[in-house]
């Protein structure tokens, strides 16, 4: 069973969340309310902004 992509450091759930929070507080305050560091929480929103315009 995949639940993470190959060479991520998330699950896809703990992505979904990260992404979800990120609609209602910073980036910094998602990284802070969860306990990561704001890079982590950047690079999920990042991966998710890539792959959403590599599709159109």
């Amino acid at each position: 069973m995949r639940f993470a992509e190959e060479n991520k450091r998330s699950t896809r759930t703990f992505s979904r969340l990260v992404l979800d929070l990120s609609r209602h507080m910073s980036i910094q305050a998602v990284a802070r309310h969860i306990g990561v560091c704001w890079d982590l929480a950047k690079e999920i929103q990042k991966d998710h902004l890539n792959g959403c315009t590599s599709h159109e």
